[in-house]
Formats: structure tokens, sequence, C-alpha cells
């Protein structure tokens, strides 16, 4: 691409190891509330790391953040030459009192972000949902917002075209751009950056060319999306970045109720809102009268926060949810519950599926330690599972409660006592539990009848990564979560972010409000029945539907039905085996 002689290559000047996605902001000491207010509601949409540049926040401000917002760093604003000639050249305050070079280092501070995905987000936002799948959108090229609070008053002067022409000429209309969303791929939109960059630091150099620039750098960006032929990356939909002046009805905000809601309430088809200096911190600040109180009153609103620990007056059950088939071995079933009865569990909730006729046979073991089903079905699938298991949420778990999501091949092995890690959990605003599977296999890896004796640990003594190497599936899952965590029940591998799940498995296990220690998933699934089960599950017999619904997985079952016929066991010599530590006293 051909740029004019006086454009320069830039260096990125990034420090730090760039991580996989992320977002950006600016703020300064005014805009601190805003801002965090901004980082609470990306922590409840798509809990994505946050970096900050400090634009002149306190030292008291940058010490409340450390402590408090547990995905978030605070960095100062780059030191590099190209913002030094900026801060000299625009050394002046603006309109509402922010510094003016701050308005102009955006695509500096983009070219510097530590995420290879970049959402630049101003601070002045709240994102209501649907963060995820913005992030999915930066996947096919650079994303921009249109312009919805001043439209008339977005497109450069036309004196700027003449001193910097396109080279894009196709380009006949100039995009209504909000520059307070976009979203970035640092390496692939490398020109862009630079094009966008360059033009301020043109503009700091020459003040006639500044003037003929609309909103800042706002118009840079505006320039750079023509000359790089992206103007069909600008974003039709206003609700992607909606100015606040366009809400559906006035509310009044009330900010010992879920602030998030009433503004979906305000704003019901928003994904973000934008202030644009509308006066939302002044209502708040009106609400509480000082800083220190609105910081905690808005912290309040991540789920799971530790200032609002102990709110439930009634008291907490820990209950288990399982989606049990009638083909199990008894045996197996029989270790599973006096498993989980050890770690304490209230209530179990139990989806039997009846696949056969002996269906009645599960019923009897469960009536045995006083469990009765809530609920029966003659088919299965992983779409059918997660429905299900909503249902089954929805009647009988309240958001305050602690779920186990364990199959019934699944024995979780916790550090220490489960309900005292949940009561620490509780104080410290931690809203889930998450672990590793281990894959139990027995001697040589035949595939054995599960017995009632010896102990299950026993029977299958050693392990291996069954799971990761032969059927290339998911060893994570979120084992235990509070009832108002949204999971992806068909495996319970990841949480719902309202994004493909394949990202959000990736962000589920970067999620602050995690529990920081890991869980034992013990995996019992390598038995004499997995040959039936197998040819149940690829065939469509015994009421399995996932060879229809479950297309995105199946390929696991077609792998490991291979290896099964090829070697007539797990063939554990391949691997490293080990023998784990003996949890006789679990069993």
């Amino acid at each position: 691409m051909n740029r004019p002689a006086n454009f320069e290559k830039r260096a990125s000047p990034r420090d730090d190891e760039q991580l996989d996605e992320g977002v950006i902001t600016l703020a300064d000491k005014t805009f601190f509330p805003g801002f965090v207010l901004l980082y609470t509601s990306i922590q409840r949409s798509y809990p994505v790391p946050v970096t900050c540049y400090d634009g002149g926040l306190t030292e008291g401000q940058i010490q409340w953040a450390s402590r408090h917002l547990r995905n978030c760093v605070i960095k100062p604003i780059p030191d590099t030459d190209e913002i030094k000639l900026v801060k000299e050249k625009l050394d002046g305050m603006s309109e509402n009192g922010t510094s003016e070079y701050l308005l102009w280092v955006c695509p500096f501070l983009i070219a510097s972000s530590p995420y290879r995905r970049t959402l630049w987000l101003d601070s002045d936002l709240v994102v209501l949902k649907n963060l995820g799948a913005l992030f999915e959108q930066i996947d096919d090229g650079p994303v921009f917002t249109r312009e919805n609070h001043a439209p008339s008053k977005t497109p450069n002067e036309p004196t700027l075209y003449t001193e910097m022409p396109l080279e894009h000429h196709t380009c006949t209309a100039t995009p209504l751009v909000n520059g307070g969303v976009s979203g970035w791929d640092i390496v692939r939109d490398e020109a862009i950056i630079n094009d966008y960059a360059n033009l301020v630091l043109l503009a700091c150099r020459k003040s006639k060319l500044r003037q003929s620039i609309s909103w800042h750098d706002q118009g840079c960006l505006i320039w750079a999306i023509q000359n790089n032929g992206l103007t069909e990356r600008v974003m039709n939909d206003i609700n992607w970045n909606l100015c606040a002046m366009h809400h559906v009805q006035d509310v009044d905000y009330n900010l010992n109720k879920d602030l998030n809601e009433q503004l979906g309430t305000a704003y019901p088809d928003a994904n973000m809102v934008h202030w644009n200096g509308f006066p939302l911190m002044e209502k708040l600040f009106n609400c509480l009268g000082n800083e220190n109180d609105l910081l905690n009153t808005i912290l309040k609103q991540i789920p799971g926060a530790r200032h609002v620990a102990g709110t439930c007056n009634k008291k907490p059950r820990l209950k288990l949810v399982s989606y049990i088939c009638s083909t199990v071995n008894p045996c197996m079933l029989e270790h599973f519950i006096e498993h989980y009865q050890s770690q304490e569990i209230d209530d179990f909730l139990i989806i039997l599926h009846k696949a056969n006729d002996q269906y009645q046979d599960a019923v009897n073991i469960l009536a045995g330690y006083g469990i009765k089903p809530v609920m029966y079905v003659s088919d299965y699938s992983a779409m059918l599972k997660a429905k299900r298991v909503m249902e089954i949420k929805n009647q009988h778990i309240s958001q305050h409660d602690w779920v186990v999501y364990a199959d019934v091949d699944e024995l979780q092995v916790y550090p220490s006592r489960l309900k005292d890690i949940l009561k620490q959990c509780d104080s410290h605003g931690y809203t889930a539990l998450t672990g590793v599977f281990i894959d139990r296999i027995a001697e040589n890896g035949e595939l054995i009848d599960i017995e009632t004796a010896p102990s299950i640990w026993e029977q299958f003594p050693y392990s291996a990564p069954v799971t990761q190497e032969i059927t290339g599936g998911w060893h994570r899952k979120v084992c235990v979560a509070k009832g108002g965590v949204s999971l992806c029940y068909s495996g319970s591998h990841h949480r719902n972010y309202g994004c493909d799940n394949v990202r959000a498995y990736k962000a589920t296990y970067l999620d602050p409000t995690n529990w920081p220690g890991e869980v034992e998933i013990h995996h019992f699934k390598w038995d004499a029945s997995l040959r039936t089960r197998l040819e149940n599950k690829l065939s469509g017999k015994a009421g399995d539907r996932d060879s229809l619904d479950g297309q995105s997985f199946i390929h696991e079952y077609h792998a490991l039905q291979r290896h099964i016929k090829e070697n007539n066991r797990i063939a554990v010599e391949e691997y490293v085996l080990q023998q784990p530590h003996n949890f006789d006293t679990c069993a």
C-alpha cells in the first residue's frame, strides 16, 4: 500500500507477552467510577482481562483497583516518542476537563495492547450482554461501531481529504463511526493502526490539518478506515455502542437493586450503552454522596463479589445434579452415590434415562439410599441434557445454592472438606470450582466389570490421559458452581458467555470468580460396558440421539471406538502410567 512520504513506520511498543484477547481502556480520576462500572459489566458478560491505561488516576484509586478488581491491570501510558510528541503539542485541557492529549492517544494504546485480539472500550461505557459475540466478530476483520450521538458532526472536513487523499477512491460515503468501541487483531490490522496513528502525528505537527479532523482521534480513525477500504467493517447495528440518550424509558436508579437489570429495562435491545456525557455517574453520586461508597456499590454488581456475601436470608444448600442412564453398571451407581454422600450432599437431583427395561433396577438402587429421581426421560443427547438440566435448575435450585455437576462415572475429589471450601468461596466471592479429568484405568488397560469390592480406586489403580490423547475431548469442567452461574450443561465444560463454545471454554478457566484451587475429577468411564455404550452412541440405540444432535463432538466417540477395536482395551502402554494417591477414605 502506498502511503504519503511523510508517514513513519512505527515500532510496536509491546513489552508484555501477548495474551489471547482482552479489553483496553483509558481513565483519569474523573472517569474512574465509570471505569469500575465498565469493568464489572465486562466481568458479568464475558470475563476477559482488562487493561486500563492511567490517564491521571490518584494513587488511592490505583490501590483500590489493585485490591478489588481481580482481572484488571492499571498500566502507565507508554513512554514512547510518539506519545511524548502528542503530549508536547497538545498540552492543554479539553472542554470536559480532560487533558487534551488523552483525546488523541487511542491508536498508540491499541498498538501497545497486551492482547492479540483487543477491544477498545471507552471508560464511559457499560456492557449489558454479548461481549463474547463481539470478540467473535474480530476473527473476520476489524470491528467498528456507528456514531448515534451526533452523526451530523462526525464527518471530517473536506479539506482533510485534499491534504490527505484516500488510496481507496471507491469510497464515496463517509462512515459515521464512533471510536468508543472498536475491535482489532493487532498483528493482522497493523496497516490500519499505523495509518490511524500516523495521521494523529501529522495532526500534532500541523494545526491546520488538525482543525479539519472531527472529534479528535476519532476523525483519524474514520480516515484510516476509508484509506484501507474497510468501510464495510462498520456495524450497522447501533446497539453495539448505543448512546444513552436513546433510552426506552427513564429509570430512577436504585443502587440496592441489580444495576445491569435496571439498565436492561432502560435499554432492552442494547449490548453496550455509551454515556457520551449523559449524567449517569452524577445520578449515582447523588444517591451515595462519596466516591468510595459509589465504588463499593458498583462492585456489588459482580456476581459473587465479596461485598454481597451473606446477603441471602435462606441458608444455601449443597445439591448434586446428574443425568443417569439405566444401562449404568449397578455397582458404579452405588460407588457414585456413596462417594457423594460422603461429601455431605444435601439433595440429589437425578434425571433418569429409561434406556432399557431394567431401569427399575436403577430406581431401586437409588431408593435404597433415600433418593428418588426428579425426572424420567426416554431419550438422551447432550443438547437434550442441557435443556433438562436447566429445567431442573429452575425448579429446584436457588441462585444462592451450590451445585455439584457430576456424571455417574465421575468422582470428584476435593483437597479438603467440600463444605469448608464453599464457605471460603462465599466469603471471598468465588462462584465456581473447576477441575481436571483423571482417567482411571484397570491393570493393563483392560475393560473390566466394575464390582462392589474392592474399592473402585483399587479396581482402577492407574491413570492415563485417555480423554486428551485418544478421544481428543475437553479434559476440564466446572465441577461445582453457585446456582446463579450459567453453564453449558451438556458437559458443564464451560460457563455460558453467549459466544461460541471454544471461546467460552477458554474464557471459563480465566474467570476471576473461580476458586483458585483445583478439583480432581476421577473418571471411571473405561470399563466393560464401554463397547455397548459406544455402539448405542454411534448407532442411535437405547434412545441416544447424539449421533444426530452432537455433530460437533461425535468424532471423539468414533476415535475411541477405533482405538478399542484395534487394541481391545485402552492401550495405555503408549503413555506414562502413574500410581495415583489412595482415596479409599473418600469411597
